[in-house]
């Protein structure tokens, strides 16, 4: 039961990562209309938080099934 972490147990966890918060930022909007600025800023929390919960959801079930 040692702390023994290969390489390899990290890779799968750390793609998804990376593609979650590539497709995130992929859909941030950069420019809005004045009167939708609330709207757009709102919008973009809501995606990187989805991509934050969808990462540490993995990370959490990798580890899981890792042990």
């Amino acid at each position: 039961m040692g702390a023994d972490l290969e390489l390899g147990n990290w890779i799968v966890p750390l793609l998804v990562t990376v593609v979650v918060f590539g497709l995130a930022l992929g859909s941030v909007r950069a420019r809005a209309p004045e009167y939708s600025r609330l709207a757009n800023r709102i919008f973009n929390l809501l995606l990187v938080a989805l991509a934050a919960i969808a990462s540490l959801s993995v990370w959490l079930a990798w580890a899981m099934v890792a042990q």
